[in-house]
């Protein structure tokens, strides 16, 4: 437990990047189809691809009593880390009424590069002859433990999307 003290004008500049792309590929089942209720059973895959970088420009390299240097005046450290993961679910759609208004849902769970990984949606759904409008909210959350790139990870949001019929 040695203390080094650090002055506060040191840092010139810092900056830190996160970057990620997630995809989601899945096949279903339909377990029960009608107008009014859908409900399918999922089976599938998820890829989180995850990049940090934090780059530094320090007035001075930091160094303990001894003279040892623990963090150059300038650097970089970056880290890359694709997660996949198995996952199952469902998801589907109830109507409301005899009109063109649903509330669709979705939710899976699942492991492998993580130790839990699931994602959940609702909102509503508007149907036209080509297709649906939707307007949901979505969350998103990974568990990866101790000693990795993240140990929690989470996200959510309102979403607008379209649905096309073939």
């Amino acid at each position: 437990d040695v203390q080094i003290p650090v002055d506060v004008t040191l840092n010139l500049s810092t900056e830190t990047n996160f970057d990620g792309l997630a995809w989601t590929l899945v096949a279903g089942y339909s377990l029960h189809r009608t107008e009014t209720p859908n409900v399918e059973l999922l089976a599938g895959a998820r890829l989180l691809d995850l990049e940090a970088t934090v780059e530094w420009n320090l007035t001075a390299e930091i160094t303990t009593p001894g003279g040892e240097v623990i963090l150059p005046a300038q650097g970089t450290i970056a880290q890359d880390k694709p997660l996949w993961d198995g996952i199952i679910g469902v998801r589907g759609h109830f109507a409301l009424g005899e009109g063109k208004w649903s509330l669709p849902f979705y939710l899976d769970a699942g492991t492998g590069d993580t130790e839990l990984t699931w994602q959940a949606m609702a909102g509503f759904t508007y149907s036209y002859g080509w297709g649906d409008l939707m307007l949901v909210y979505r969350h998103l959350a990974y568990d990866q433990g101790d000693d990795k790139l993240f140990e929690t990870l989470s996200f959510s949001g309102p979403g607008i999307g379209a649905r096309f019929r073939f």
